[in-house]
């Protein structure tokens, strides 16, 4: 379930992440499950800029980055970084 389905994940740089998410934008776990991470974010990206580099970061955390049961597009780093963009909680979903 979740993270473990992609052996190939550093758990520790996956751990720096999260922690260099918590000092750039206020990032906070809220919730953890067996296929879901959330994050609450205290201050999110606000340029179109800024963005798309944490959505890049966001797809290069976990690929998947939306549940394929909720009945919306997979997302391109574009329209992802318009998700994000002052965004006050981040959710990544691994399948």
């Amino acid at each position: 379930m979740g993270v473990i389905t992609y052996p190939h994940q550093d758990l520790m740089g996956l751990s720096a992440i999260l922690r260099s998410w918590e000092k750039r934008f206020g990032a906070t776990l809220v919730w953890i499950g067996g296929f879901t991470l959330v994050l609450a974010v205290a201050d999110p990206p606000r340029t179109r800029e800024e963005s798309e580099r944490v959505a890049a970061e966001h797809l290069a955390f976990c690929p998947d980055q939306i549940d394929p049961h909720d009945g919306r597009d997979p997302y391109t780093p574009r329209s992802y970084a318009r998700e994000i963009r002052r965004a006050r909680l981040w959710k990544s979903w691994w399948d």
